[in-house]
């Protein structure tokens, strides 16, 4: 088959072409319908330390804070922060499953720990979210012994409590009617062709 005959199966064959393209674009969108939807909420966390005496323990204080962060965040989604927020929050889920939904960073060179949850709920990822925030300076305080403690003077203070979101965060109902719609664009011209 040369060219002009590839367009002239495509145009003996455009209503099927045109029906299915339509096909996928409505299997797309309702796909997108059906699914649940995913909201996101994000609350954060400043580390601080207290101030030293001389002029190097600010510069020593500062270097080990910044340790210290990645090291809170690890712990934000293990056992020993999630267990009491499934506890406090009744919520059906272990500690790993909970941990799948919840994304713990620090922005580079900043003392600030952004913990962000995700759940079919909005006002359930907000408070999950909040709940975190304020467990993880208890298991601080809980795991580091009483005197690094006061050597170390390191405090965590939640600086922006998550809220419920308005919108979900997917799934993008657009975008997979758009998929559905090349989809069957793409199987139609298949069909035309093999048609041919």
């Amino acid at each position: 088959m040369n060219v002009m005959d590839y367009v002239s199966a495509l145009r003996k064959q455009w209503i099927a072409i045109v029906a299915v393209t339509v096909l996928g674009a409505v299997a797309g969108f309702t796909v997108g319908k059906l699914t649940s939807p995913t909201f996101q909420a994000t609350s954060q966390i400043f580390v601080g330390a207290t101030a030293g005496n001389t002029v190097s323990e600010p510069a020593q204080g500062s270097t080990f804070t910044q340790n210290m962060v990645q090291s809170y965040v690890q712990l934000a989604t293990t056992p020993a922060v999630l267990d009491p927020v499934i506890e406090d929050l009744n919520i059906d889920s272990s500690a790993k499953n909970l941990a799948k939904r919840v994304r713990v960073e620090t922005p580079i060179n900043t003392f600030l720990i952004t913990i962000t949850v995700q759940a079919v709920d909005p006002d359930e990822a907000a408070e999950t979210a909040n709940a975190i925030a304020a467990q993880l300076p208890q298991t601080v305080e809980a795991l580091t012994p009483s005197t690094s403690v006061e050597g170390t003077g390191i405090t965590l203070t939640t600086v922006a409590k998550a809220t419920p979101p308005n919108f979900p965060i997917a799934p993008n109902t657009k975008l997979y009617a758009l998929l559905g719609l090349v989809l069957g664009g793409a199987l139609g011209v298949a069909y035309a062709l093999l048609r041919a």
